[in-house]
């Protein structure tokens, strides 16, 4: 997961496979939704935050890229070397 300003989005660019889209996306308005534009899965929705459920998940060959337009949300963080040995569960 990335979780920084805005203003250090190009400094992933390195990483991020669909970059270009990424910034296109972000240029664009879009209704609440999921779409798929080229590689990317993108989903656009208003929520309030829950407590945190104590579940963390991991992805084998993805990034999240979560962009904050309005309000605030608290995220739970944990290192990917402490689930190694760990069976994923069906959530992933």
């Amino acid at each position: 997961m990335i979780h920084d300003s805005l203003a250090n989005l190009t400094q992933y660019a390195p990483i991020l496979e669909s970059f270009d889209r990424i910034q296109e996306v972000l240029a664009s308005s879009h209704e609440e939704g999921s779409y798929q534009i080229g590689t990317l899965s993108v989903t656009v929705e208003s929520y309030v935050p829950t407590a945190f459920s104590g579940i963390f998940r991991a992805h084998d060959s993805a990034a999240t890229l979560v962009v904050m337009l309005q309000g605030e949300e608290l995220f739970g963080l944990t290192y990917s070397e402490r689930c190694k040995g760990v069976a994923k569960d069906d959530a992933g």
